[in-house]
């Protein structure tokens, strides 16, 4: 089939819809949704196998067509054989699709915690929808923590350009070094640990982080303050920088 042959749609704005090869189509690098093959996507295989991929998926062009939005429906069709997609061709930039990219997927209802925490850490993209912030003008004792596994820290080279993970080290010295020396602060990973096990993993440091600074409790402050501090000699911690 011709890719750029067009044929007729009701979608809005007159945007032209044109049926390409699924060979053509390149997921977006670093979606941060998982394509999963559960029960919601068999329903959407027996559905397109029954009324066709009603809807075009969106994509952009550069040198191939990169996919914005419409992930799981170009699954669905290689997983039926389906061997071309209809599609509209966005002339946007790479800032611009991944917006557009993480809008249409937050409005789906099963999104996981670690996906949408994942989407949200584009620097650009907290600040186009106004919760970028300014560490400098953090003022409370503050205890950073994230993992060394690969969800929290990909291992890119640059964050700013490319996802590095929910909570790269790279984004964690920037915080530490924007606040002020004045604020009582703390930055530290946890050896192998994913985001998703950082709840747990972190508990008994956090609380005693909260002991100390809500309730005085100079027991719990030990593991924080000073040379020998716990943190500096538990092996199942690295990369910590304190000031205190």
């Amino acid at each position: 089939m011709d890719e750029n042959k067009e044929v007729n749609s009701t979608v809005p704005k007159r945007e032209k819809v044109r049926v390409i090869p699924l060979s053509a189509i390149d997921d977006a690098p670093d979606h941060p949704f998982q394509v999963r093959d559960d029960e919601e996507m068999a329903e959407l295989v027996e559905s397109i196998s029954t009324f066709g991929a009603i809807n075009p998926v969106i994509v952009r062009k550069g040198e191939r067509y990169e996919l914005i939005s419409g992930h799981r429906r170009k699954y669905a069709c290689a997983k039926l054989g389906i061997d071309t997609l209809s599609v509209i061709v966005r002339d946007l930039s790479r800032e611009e699709a991944i917006i557009f990219m993480v809008d249409s997927n937050l409005q789906r209802e099963h999104i996981l915690p670690s996906e949408r925490a994942k989407a949200y850490t584009y620097p650009f993209l907290a600040k186009n929808m106004g919760w970028e912030y300014d560490a400098s003008k953090i003022s409370i004792p503050y205890f950073m923590t994230a993992g060394t596994g690969s969800s929290d820290d990909s291992g890119v080279e640059d964050i700013y350009q490319k996802f590095g993970g929910v909570c790269p080290l790279e984004a964690l010295k920037d915080i530490y070094n924007t606040m002020s020396q004045d604020t009582t602060k703390i930055r530290a990973r946890i050896k192998g640990a994913e985001h998703e096990d950082m709840l747990t993993l972190t508990d008994g440091y956090m609380t005693a982080w909260f002991l100390y600074h809500l309730q005085g409790d100079e027991e719990a402050g030990t593991v924080f303050f000073g040379d020998n501090a716990e943190i500096l000699n538990n092996p199942n911690w690295q990369d910590v920088e304190k000031n205190i």
